[in-house]
């Protein structure tokens, strides 16, 4: 401490530095009173912490750390992987997963608050395995098989992700952990909630292939070689084509009709010329 006769500080004094960090994201202020004599107090500059940055995709198969997949087919086995920066902070529990085709129409609830399946038909629990965070990125993923909506073929994946400080209170799907859980939902660690989505395409088995063989790259690809016409051009096109089989039907009637008299023509003269002797001889007589 500060001598108050000499206002030094000796080898006997001691000094101590305080620190905050708050788990908000936003910076405050901490007022400090010591009630410690000859040591004023004062605003400390508070440090924050800020919250991790969350992503979702959809992989092919059970290995989170693939990269997302922008088709699957129905029944394919998929997951849906949430990721985020390890740093020992935080923890994180995807609840109120759901499946829609881009409508109101059409929506799907996978997991409800809780972060439990809704159907386990359709999706399984979600899973974290530490032995996927090497580099910092912790995986919190959940297997299903693919699936579509009739007549739509891109499939949206959205999920709510509560961040907790240092832990979230793990999910309990069975029925007697589920009601022991509700009864304390006020215990948890949680300070934030995002959203996140993400939307690919879904196709029937046997589509990718039908593609394929008619030259189109399906779903996302499209070739080079392939020219779009307007409805507008194609209507033109149709009416300067029938214009154009309409004037080579009329040429060919006038000519086979023309060809028709000519020969009428003909016959015409040679039975003149032929009744012409017959009644000069008629007329000798």
């Amino acid at each position: 401490m500060n001598d108050g006769r000499t206002n030094i500080l000796g080898s006997s004094d001691k000094a101590y530095t305080v620190s905050c960090s708050t788990p908000t994201g936003r910076q405050n202020n901490v007022i400090v009173k010591t009630g410690v004599t000859r040591i004023n107090g004062g605003n400390v500059e508070g440090s924050s912490v800020p919250l991790p940055d969350i992503y979702l995709k959809v992989v092919r198969g059970g290995d989170p750390r693939v990269d997302p997949a922008t088709t699957l087919v129905v029944g394919e086995s998929a997951a849906i992987v949430v990721s985020y920066k390890d740093t020992g902070n935080w923890d994180i529990l995807v609840t109120n997963c759901f499946a829609h085709s881009g409508t109101e129409l059409g929506r799907v609830h996978l997991t409800d608050s809780d972060g439990c399946p809704v159907n386990q038909q359709l999706i399984e629990e979600f899973h974290k395995n530490a032995a996927y965070d090497g580099h910092g990125d912790t995986y919190v993923y959940a297997i299903f098989r693919s699936f579509k909506f009739p007549d739509k073929d891109n499939v949206y994946f959205e999920c709510n992700v509560n961040i907790c400080k240092d832990k979230c209170n793990p999910p309990r799907c069975d029925e007697e952990d589920r009601t022991r859980r509700k009864r304390s939902a006020g215990d948890d660690n949680r300070l934030d909630t995002v959203n996140v989505y993400r939307g690919l395409k879904v196709t029937l088995p046997g589509e990718a292939a039908v593609a394929k063989n008619s030259g189109l790259n399906y779903p996302h690809e499209r070739r080079r070689d392939l020219h779009c016409v307007t409805k507008s051009t194609l209507a033109v096109a149709t009416t300067v084509m029938i214009l154009l089989l309409m004037t080579i039907v009329s040429v060919a009637f006038y000519l086979v009709m023309r060809r028709r008299y000519r020969s009428r023509g003909e016959r015409s003269s040679l039975e003149m010329m032929e009744i012409k002797p017959v009644a000069h001889l008629h007329s000798t007589n």
